[in-house]
């Protein structure tokens, strides 16, 4: 039994933080550690550029009234059989 107690602990010892750079400062304390954790996955997912290009003044051509409907149609068995809704490419992916 203490075999298995003693691994257990030594894995629990090389998995824990006792201290962590970030940007050339160490942190050591629990606090310290948390909060620069936080912050750098904080700034990982934050978007730094406010500019994000967009549609204004783009003609794009509008969908009719059939061609929605059509779209919303589920799947023929032919289409499902023959594979046709797929991308050529996706299609010997398939088989």
């Amino acid at each position: 039994m203490k075999f298995f107690h003693r691994t257990t602990n030594a894995h629990r010892r090389f998995k824990s933080l006792s201290s962590i750079e970030v940007e050339g400062v160490c942190y050591d304390t629990l606090p310290d550690i948390k909060s620069a954790i936080f912050g750098f996955y904080k700034s990982l997912f934050t978007e730094s550029e406010q500019w994000r290009p967009g549609v204004e003044g783009l003609s794009l051509p509008m969908l009719q009234a059939s061609d929605k409907d059509c779209l919303e149609l589920p799947f023929s068995e032919e289409e499902v059989s023959t594979k046709k809704f797929l991308k050529p490419s996706l299609i010997a992916a398939v088989e």
